[in-house]
């Protein structure tokens, strides 16, 4: 028995789309093959049953590792694997940090404090970014809430390149965003998850509903109507049952929608 676990292929094109210099990177998994750039055999030494899926070349994830070596950030920060490993990737010119951590348990080695440049003249806020506010913009008629993903264009491909951000989007991004800074405007959208009591339903996350408006998008993954999901999931006559040992049906071929110069923004320099 093996665990599955998924990475959504259109999160993996909106990062592909990136360009301007990434400090941190954060993921789940590890990225594949990163133990070849750390201390393999202290890696073997405290988990010795990754043998078998080094071997395999099966031990992170592969879309991982086109990330890192595509994007090339500072610094790659993971989990999952329950143990701590540090590895150097060297590129062409820079090198990426990588560090894992063990399980927050007594004994286990789940902390190492980092410092990284500040600027003690700039306020304490958190800020969006606008190059990824302009690719979430213009990627959002490849979003979908369907069982199949639609086709994405593949990289550096003249289509893939129409999906990268123009000046005047990032310019508009920045305006909409009032400078990036991201509101202190949290208020609760449910009651609590184990207050069963309550009788609540899923309603619209009022942050989500007020960023989809500024980015002037639809908010497809609000809980009733629209393009997200519905109150009621209707049964499909056509689903083919995995219980019945029968093959799962071929992902259907779907054109991907077009952006226009004129929303994407013009050429991005």
């Amino acid at each position: 028995m093996r665990s599955v676990y998924h990475i959504r292929d259109f999160e993996m094109f909106q990062c592909k789309l990136m360009t301007r210099p990434i400090d941190i990177f954060l993921s789940h998994d590890w990225p594949r093959r990163i133990y070849n750039h750390g201390d393999l055999d202290c890696l073997l030494r405290k988990k010795p049953y990754f043998r078998d899926d080094i071997d395999s070349n099966s031990l992170g994830a592969p879309p991982l590792e086109e990330l890192l070596h595509r994007l090339k950030p500072s610094y790659w920060f993971s989990a999952h694997l329950h143990v701590k490993f540090a590895a150097v990737v060297n590129h062409s010119q820079s090198q990426t940090k990588f560090l894992a951590l063990d399980k927050c348990l007594p004994g286990k080695d789940f902390l190492q404090i980092l410092c990284f440049p500040d600027d003690a003249t700039q306020p304490k806020q958190l800020k969006y970014d606008a190059e990824w506010l302009s690719i979430v913009k213009s990627t959002y008629a490849l979003a979908s809430t369907d069982r199949w993903q639609p086709p994405l264009p593949p990289p550096e491909t003249d289509e893939f390149q129409r999906y990268r951000p123009g000046l005047e989007m990032l310019k508009g991004i920045e305006e909409a965003f009032e400078d990036l800074i991201i509101p202190e405007n949290f208020v609760a959208a449910a009651a609590p998850a184990f207050d069963f009591a309550s009788g609540a339903s899923a309603s619209e996350n009022a942050q989500t509903a007020e960023f989809c408006k500024k980015l002037a998008i639809e908010n497809i993954y609000r809980p009733v109507g629209g393009r997200g999901f519905e109150e009621e999931v209707e049964q499909n006559p056509d689903e083919i049952s995995l219980e019945e040992g029968e093959e799962e049906e071929e992902e259907p071929s779907v054109k991907y929608p077009k952006i226009s110069e004129e929303e994407r923004g013009g050429v991005k320099s």
